[in-house]
């Protein structure tokens, strides 16, 4: 599993996006099938996708909007691991 599905999969059972269009549109800033296009391609994130899909996190966890504890949590481990995957993606250049 690619880091893009897997934290789609955190996003969507914790109740953070309802489908894989939501998730494209609202958390990558792309349109509503390239989540599609990047899975059937066994393709992870962009660095653009990886970068909008970050602040879409940070943007989430200071709204304004309620969110459940374990919400929190989730969003703050997606942060993390988007984090480390811009690290790695840097190293290479």
């Amino acid at each position: 599993m690619t880091l893009l599905e897997n934290i789609y999969h955190h996003l969507h059972n914790n109740g953070l996006v309802n489908n894989r269009e939501h998730f494209s549109k609202q958390y990558l800033g792309k349109s509503k099938n390239w989540y599609a296009v990047q899975t059937h391609y066994k393709r992870d994130f962009s660095t653009s996708a990886t970068i909008e899909c970050l602040h879409s996190i940070r943007t989430a966890q200071v709204s304004n909007e309620p969110i459940y504890k374990e919400q929190k949590t989730t969003l703050e481990t997606i942060e993390d691991l988007l984090k480390q995957h811009l690290n790695n993606i840097l190293k290479y250049l």
